[in-house]
């Protein structure tokens, strides 16, 4: 057999095809789907989207790392931008005090 027939029988963005008399795929590529015997392409952003629906293209299913899902079902970048109104509280006195002690204990023994 040679490249051309073996290429000929094989869904190039399959990721485990047996070689048949008809082609067979077991997974397609991320961005893609299986239907009518053969892997199509997402209809959704690829970046951000790891598998659309096979019945309906455009959607989402599940999002890529380093995004999430809102509620629309749209994948979204998944930085998280800290809010500047917000301060971080102060330690309470007896832990700076504790602390101290503690650092204090450490020198002592070295």
């Amino acid at each position: 057999m040679t490249t051309r027939v073996v290429f000929d029988h094989i869904d190039l963005n399959c990721t485990e095809t047996q070689v048949l008399p008809e082609p067979l795929c077991n997974s397609c590529e991320h961005g893609y789907v299986f239907q009518e015997g053969v892997c199509v392409e997402c209809q959704t952003n690829v970046q951000s989207c790891y598998s659309c629906d096979p019945l309906e293209r455009k959607k989402c299913l599940m999002c890529n790392l380093g995004y999430r899902m809102n509620s629309k079902g749209e994948c979204e970048n998944d930085t998280i931008t800290p809010n500047p109104d917000i301060t971080p509280p102060e330690p309470p006195k007896y832990a700076v005090i504790f602390r101290i002690f503690l650092m204090s204990i450490m020198i002592f023994f070295m």
